[in-house]
């Protein structure tokens, strides 16, 4: 395939349950579409939900403090982005003590509407063709769910991968609460989106879950058509 120019790649939306290995295709994915785009291009993918983990952080470590309303001054000039870019920043705020604080400021209007406001001038870039979160604009829109089962044991190989011990009982019960939050939540649930493709994930390795995705994106690419018309499911 010839190189494009980044105004040819869709921008991809990738929404879905705990564990279902969203950041994980959203990486595989902009990879493969930056070997695409035309030399000095890059496609860069965004990770919404680690806005929200931080903010999270923030939150368990008494930065953002509560005291009958939340002090958001804190989020309005928090700079997400270098936090972001340090690798050890990414693992501290995926400790499982973390999850409960995020689900709960996630439900947060005030919140959810400083962060996305924020969020939207990431979103605004060219390079910005993979988002993964819930309710984003997405002309290829993608949805990844497991069992809550599922869901906690992966993220409990991740958890031991980086040196720590976890309840897999309770890890179980926070992916269940999670996905119940995330569904029900009146602002940008996490569900599937009409004409976008839904994978369930549970039976399936990263790389097949890669490959499925890209045929589609090729097939777009190819086709010249952003929209899916169909929507695809596999078990």
């Amino acid at each position: 395939m010839l190189a494009l120019p980044l105004a040819t790649i869709p921008t991809i939306a990738i929404t879905g349950t705990p564990g279902a290995g969203k950041s994980t295709a959203a990486c595989a994915l902009a990879h493969r579409l930056s070997q695409l785009v035309q030399p000095g291009q890059a496609v860069r993918y965004l990770e919404t939900g680690f806005w929200y983990r931080v903010a999270g952080w923030l939150h368990a470590t008494g930065q953002l403090v509560w005291d009958g309303s939340l002090d958001l001054a804190k989020l309005k000039s928090f700079d997400f982005k270098t936090f972001l870019q340090v690798p050890a920043n990414q693992v501290l705020i995926q400790h499982p003590d973390i999850d409960l604080p995020t689900a709960w400021l996630a439900q947060n209007p005030e919140v959810r509407g400083i962060i996305a406001a924020r969020q939207q001038e990431v979103i605004a870039r060219p390079t910005s063709k993979v988002l993964v979160g819930a309710g984003l604009p997405g002309e290829l829109n993608i949805y990844l769910h497991t069992d809550a089962t599922t869901g906690a044991s992966r993220r409990c190989q991740l958890q031991r991968q980086w040196g720590r011990h976890v309840n897999i009982a309770e890890l179980e019960r926070v992916v269940a609460l999670r996905t119940e939050q995330d569904a029900g939540r009146a602002n940008a649930a996490v569900k599937t989106v009409d004409g976008g493709l839904s994978i369930d994930t549970t039976n399936l390795t990263a790389f097949e879950v890669d490959a499925l995705i890209w045929a589609e994106v090729e097939r777009s690419i190819n086709t010249g058509r952003v929209v899916l018309a169909t929507q695809a499911l596999v078990h």
